[in-house]
């Protein structure tokens, strides 16, 4: 299977039978820290926009400083993913209620 798929593999995979692949873990979980925060610093931007109904609902105040303390931290990967996660919902949510409205 390698050696057909050669021509399309870097060469480090093409000429190397082991199926175990070396990794550095840390930089991995950087780079996934790194891209949740740029994403949960977009939707923080996107609270201001919620609608009205939703901002009755939830204190978007509290959801607001809890965000942006988890930017300013370090290794709470599966906090700021839940968050981010979290405001996702909230996105959507506040989209329903647009579409309702309209």
């Amino acid at each position: 299977m390698r050696e057909s798929l050669s021509n399309y593999l870097p060469p480090f995979l093409a000429k190397n039978p082991s199926k175990k692949r070396e990794f550095d873990k840390k930089s991995i979980f950087l780079e996934i820290e790194k891209k949740n925060k740029k994403l949960l610093k977009s939707q923080i931007l996107s609270i201001k926009d919620f609608n009205k109904n939703l901002r009755r609902l939830v204190n978007i105040n509290l959801i607001k400083n809890e965000s942006e303390e988890l930017l300013k931290g370090d290794g709470e990967i599966y906090k700021l993913v839940e968050m981010r996660n979290f405001l996702e919902r909230l996105c959507n949510i506040s989209d329903w209620f647009d579409l309702l409205e309209n």
